[in-house]
C-alpha cells in the first residue's frame, strides 16, 4: 500500500490480482510438495494486497462517517465469503479433489478482475515519492499513537478468536461430533450470519447513531457472546446447534466493531491512507495467526 500511495491504487490492484491468479494456477500444476508451498506463499502474498488496497480506495471516496458505512457494507462482503468458503471448498474437496479449489479460485480471480478493473478510476489524487526511510517513519507514527494501535488491535483480537474457534472447530465438528465434511461448512455459515446481519444494519446505524456509539454496542455484544459461549460449551458441549449459536451474536459483535475502528485509525493519519490500510491488515494477520496458532495447542 506504500507503493500505491507512489503508483497508485488501480496499477497495485491489477498487479496484486495478477499475482493471485498466476499463483492459483501454479498451486493447481505443482507437482511437488516443495512447489505447492512456495507457490501457496506467493499466493498468500499477492492476496495481501486487495483487501488492503479497495480499504484505501474507499477512503479515498468517503469521508469519514461515511467510510464507516461502506466499511461495513465492505466487511458483509467478506464475511458472506468467508462463510460460503468452507462450503464450496468442502464440496470440491469431497466430489472432485483438492486441487480443483484453486481452479475456482484462478476462475473466481478472472471473473472478478474483469468486472471490476475496467471500470475502476485511479482514486489516488496526489502521487507521492515512495522513500523506504519515509515509511518506516510513518510506521514509527502510526504505532506510537495509542489511539491508533488500539482501534487496530480491537478488531484484529476479536476476529483471532473467531478464526481460532474456526480452525479448531473443524476438528472437533468433524471428528468429536461426526459431522460430515461437506456439512461443517453450513455451521460455520449459520454462525457468522450474524456479521454478515449486523454489517448491513452497522452501514445504517453509524450514520444515525455515530461510530463511537455502534462500536461501544459491538464491544459490549461481543463481550455478551464470549460469556454465552462459556456456559454453552460448559452445559451442551456436544450439540453443534448449540455451539454455533454464540458465533452468530459474536460475529454480530465484530461487525459493530470492525468498520468504526478502523476509520477512527484511518482518520488520524488521513494523507497517509494507503500506508494506514496496511498498518491496520498487518497487524491484523499477526494478531489472527498468534491466536489460530496458539488455539492448535487447546
Amino acid at each position: 500500500s506504500d507503493l500505491a500511495d507512489a503508483w497508485g491504487r488501480r496499477r497495485m490492484l491489477s498487479l496484486s490480482l495478477f499475482g493471485f491468479l498466476i499463483s492459483s494456477i501454479g498451486c493447481f500444476l505443482a507437482p511437488t510438495l516443495d512447489m505447492f508451498l512456495l507457490m501457496r506463499f506467493v499466493q498468500g502474498f499477492m492476496s495481501a494486497g486487495a483487501p488492503v488496497l479497495v480499504m484505501t480506495i474507499l477512503y479515498d471516496w468517503y469521508s469519514h462517517e461515511q467510510f464507516a458505512k461502506m466499511g461495513a457494507l465492505m466487511g458483509m462482503v467478506i464475511t458472506f465469503s468467508l462463510a460460503c468458503a468452507p462450503v464450496i471448498g468442502g464440496h470440491l474437496a469431497t466430489f472432485w479433489d483438492w486441487r480443483a479449489i484453486f481452479i475456482f479460485l484462478a476462475i473466481a480471480c478472472i471473473i472478478l478482475g474483469g468486472s471490476v478493473l475496467p471500470f475502476l478510476p485511479e482514486t489516488l489524487k496526489e502521487k507521492r515519492r515512495f522513500s523506504m526511510s519515509k515509511s518506516l517513519q510513518d510506521y514509527r507514527d502510526m504505532l506510537s499513537s495509542w489511539p491508533v494501535v488500539g482501534h487496530i488491535l480491537l478488531p484484529a483480537i476479536l476476529i483471532g478468536f473467531v478464526i481460532g474457534y474456526i480452525s479448531m472447530g473443524s476438528y472437533y465438528f468433524v471428528d468429536e461430533l461426526n459431522i460430515p465434511q461437506a456439512h461443517y461448512g453450513y455451521f460455520q455459515a449459520a454462525g457468522t450470519l450474524g456479521n454478515v446481519i449486523f454489517c448491513l444494519l452497522t452501514s445504517r446505524w453509524v450514520m444515525r447513531f455515530g461510530s463511537p456509539k455502534v462500536l461501544k454496542g459491538g464491544v459490549l455484544l461481543s463481550g455478551l457472546s464470549g460469556v454465552f459461549f462459556l456456559i454453552v460449551s460448559l452445559l451442551a458441549p456436544r450439540n453443534p446447534y448449540w455451539l454455533t449459536a454464540p458465533l452468530f451474536f459474536y460475529s454480530a459483535g465484530i461487525a459493530m466493531v470492525f468498520s468504526p475502528a478502523i476509520s477512527h485509525a484511518m482518520s488520524l493519519f488521513g494523507s497517509q491512507a494507503g500506508t494506514m490500510s496496511s498498518l491496520v491488515a498487518a497487524i491484523r494477520t499477526l494478531v489472527v495467526s498468534v491466536v489460530a496458532y496458539g488455539a492448535g495447542f487447546i
